[in-house]
């Protein structure tokens, strides 16, 4: 979860698209919801980018302060209380684990193409106890030293 300099200057890059040295407020929705993984809403960019009401529409942030609000927002995420804050996302019914059909229920949300198959072929490699669930103390160890690194995403801000 940790993002190098490096890694948001590419994200912003990437959303960049024609290279105007700014983002507008849909590129910076873009790239903020692929650093943090979540989309932000507007009250949330409002008091990272510290931009008035008024100016909301219109604006354009700039790549310093781009890498600049980005790098301190990473540097005080919490990635056990994410990964807590995801696996409740994704745990409809409170059951203490994720089963295929609130996997099912919840990616449409994340990503409406239909592509939750994918998806959940994808996740299988998590952890899971012996009735096929993946339960939060399985999310939970990825990020422990017990096992090896996961297969990194070829986009640097994904």
């Amino acid at each position: 979860m940790l993002r190098t300099t490096a890694t948001i200057e590419e994200c912003y890059r990437r959303y960049d698209g024609q290279n105007k040295g700014y983002l507008t407020k849909s590129e910076l929705k873009w790239a903020v919801t692929a650093l943090l993984g979540s989309a932000p809403t507007r009250l949330v960019l409002l008091s990272l980018f510290e931009i008035s009401s008024e100016s909301y529409d219109s604006v354009q942030v700039d790549k310093d302060t781009f890498v600049r609000v980005m790098g301190r927002r990473l540097a005080n995420v919490d990635v056990a209380e994410a990964i807590r804050r995801w696996f409740k996302a994704f745990d409809l019914d409170s059951s203490g684990f994720i089963s295929f059909s609130n996997f099912t229920q919840v990616t449409p949300w994340l990503h409406p193409s239909g592509m939750h198959s994918r998806a959940w072929l994808h996740a299988t490699g998590v952890p899971r106890n012996s009735a096929a669930h993946t339960t939060y103390r399985g999310r939970h160890s990825l990020s422990g030293s017990r096992h090896e690194p996961r297969q990194q995403s070829t986009c640097p801000c994904a």
